[in-house]
């Protein structure tokens, strides 16, 4: 059997996941995972009650969605790629350019965006204290007297830290790292070889995360549908505001600057967190 050699030196090797990192403010319980998953699939948390968290990271396809661009609010279409949710409990910080520090900030700001759940959080609350199940559940698990939003990112987040590779979801690789030699084949072994050796990939993807969580440039051309899709050209521009663009940069911007919007440093345009590689066999397309 072909073996797949470590990397001798350089970069982290590959390794298995442990347990996801809970955070202190949010403890796990199973009342509130089970409130966190209903509310990740009802559509009422968000702006007209037909965009939540599931329409942008269906289960069935890899739990991202299965375009270059997510699915945006009606009458908006998304900018970036829908990243998946399976193992972003260990990620310190979420979305593309990691503009979100938290599952608990990711979920927020996904869903009151303006081309994602665009919500308002009296209405998203309203809706929910309208319900008696909801009212019972979130009393039960926040002590409170009636649903707060605030309480439903920290519900959300605890069941997204139950989404990854280590149950249900585990992939071969993870049988492999943990020292299960057959669960990888003679291909998948050579593939690996090549991963961690002449093909350089370990360079970048590598750790428990099989990612450096650093961001780069690594020449991804412009998504077309800027230029050619007049809903991508106003989500476009209308992103270029939101996130703080110099009026030159609004206007003669063609492609996503990515941690750009975060630094404002000219060297930074078009970096990118290097994507993990977990469970990527579903969650084509590639790239943000």
């Amino acid at each position: 059997m072909v073996q797949a050699p470590a990397p001798v030196s350089g970069p982290p090797a590959l390794a298995p996941l442990g347990a996801p990192p809970i955070p202190p403010d949010n403890p796990q319980s199973a009342e509130k995972i089970e409130l966190g998953k209903l509310l990740f699939f009802d559509p009422r948390v968000g702006g007209d009650a037909s965009t939540g968290c599931s329409t942008c990271h269906e289960p069935d396809q890899g739990w991202a969605w299965a375009e270059d661009f997510s699915r945006g609010y009606p009458g908006t279409v998304h900018w970036r790629n829908s990243q998946s949710i399976i193992n972003s409990a260990y990620f310190p910080r979420q979305f593309w350019a990691g503009s979100a520090s938290s599952n608990e900030s990711q979920a927020k700001a996904a869903a009151k965006g303006g081309v994602a759940g665009n919500g308002e959080d009296d209405i998203m609350e309203a809706r929910l204290a309208l319900i008696p199940e909801y009212r019972q559940r979130f009393k039960d698990v926040f002590g409170t007297e009636w649903p707060l939003i605030d309480d439903a990112w920290h519900a959300i987040s605890a069941f997204e830290r139950t989404m990854n590779t280590l149950g249900d979801y585990e992939v071969p690789v993870d049988t492999y790292l943990k020292g299960d030699h057959s669960a990888l084949d003679e291909q998948q072994l050579r593939g690996m070889a090549l991963f961690n050796g002449k093909a350089g990939c370990i360079d970048c993807h590598n750790g428990e995360l099989s990612t450096d969580l650093d961001y780069h440039n690594i020449g991804v051309p412009p998504n077309r549908r800027w230029e050619e899709d007049g809903l991508a050209q106003i989500t476009f521009r209308f992103e270029q505001y939101a996130k703080g663009q110099s009026e030159e940069g609004y206007r003669t911007a063609k492609s996503d600057w990515g941690f750009y919007y975060r630094s404002k440093n000219k060297w930074d345009r078009g970096k990118f967190r290097t994507a993990p590689l977990r469970y990527v066999s579903y969650t084509a397309p590639y790239m943000h």
